[in-house]
């Protein structure tokens, strides 16, 4: 049986592009500062670990628009204008697209939905962030979900799903390594997603054996690096020098000592001669004396 045609509606909202939809959030802004910290720490650390990938679109608090998941004709407003599904990931990653600044992350227009959503769930998000924001995700064909429960009284901090055959299925927690904090693993990002009890959310990367750093992480960690690197070098050379001032001193005193040495055998022969010659003036004395 042959698919119906799109309807007028369907064309239109097709023909919509980035440009012609609205970028501006409605949402409310995060409740603390610390969520937006975890969230803008993750955007970073993705953003600065995919620098160098084309082919990677990292983003973070955009409108990610999408067609109607119901198969129904879209909606109009009040005005009459035609009402665009979307929904505003806090943060995510869709592999093979074009790397560039986006206004919106527009299903129909990059050809695929995003491979890695992250939602940092709060009092006023959290109910969304495992409903509804779970279902659109799933139909939509997110390969990985992780949600990040910033509230202090949630049970589970972190959860994590994969979608299997079109559904999606919890992430179970494990050791991101031996002896090492639980976490949970994302096939997606090749990362483990767990939580750092003064820092709250980081990603630990198995290759490196370290967490994801954003890029002023980087930087002021390089810049440590390089202030310890010079310590080191002025301690080096400042013990180089040292040992080479004891080394003058030394060989200073061995001059010294070799000067009193040569003085006191100097002294010790002029002693002795002045013996001798007091010895032989006694002797020629005494000859003249007896003569």
């Amino acid at each position: 049986m042959a698919e119906p045609a799109p309807s007028d509606a369907m064309l239109a909202l097709l023909a919509l592009h980035e440009e012609d939809l609205p970028e501006t959030d409605d949402r409310p802004m995060p409740d603390s500062d610390q969520q937006a910290r975890w969230i803008h720490h993750t955007f970073g650390a993705l953003l600065h670990r995919y620098a160098n990938r084309d082919d990677v679109a990292v983003s973070a608090d955009i409108f990610m628009y999408h067609l109607p998941l119901d198969g129904q004709a879209p909606r109009k407003d009040r005005a009459g204008r035609l009402i665009y599904p979307r929904v505003a990931p806090d943060v995510l990653v869709s592999f093979g697209v074009r790397k560039r600044d986006r206004l919106s992350y527009v299903v129909a227009d990059e050809g695929k939905p995003p491979d890695f959503v992250l939602e940092v769930a709060s009092n006023s998000t959290w109910r969304r962030d495992y409903g509804e924001k779970r279902k659109t995700y799933e139909a939509l064909g997110v390969r990985e979900y992780f949600v990040y429960d910033a509230r202090p009284e949630a049970v589970e901090r972190l959860a994590g799903f994969r979608l299997r055959r079109g559904v999606y299925e919890e992430v179970a927690g494990s050791p991101i390594h031996p002896d090492g904090p639980p976490g949970l693993h994302s096939e997606v990002l090749g990362l483990w997603a767990h939580l750092n009890e003064r820092r709250g959310l980081r990603w630990y990367d198995p290759v490196t054996g370290e967490d994801l750093r954003t890029l002023t992480e980087s930087e002021h960690r390089g810049d440590a690096e390089a202030e310890a690197r010079q310590q080191a070098e002025r301690r080096g050379n400042a013990e180089a020098e040292a040992r080479r001032q004891a080394e003058r001193e030394r060989k200073a005193a061995e001059r010294r000592a070799d000067a009193e040495t040569r003085a006191r055998q100097q002294a010790e022969r002029e002693r002795d001669e002045a013996l001798r010659r007091e010895a032989a003036m006694a002797a020629e004395l005494n000859r003249h004396r007896n003569a």
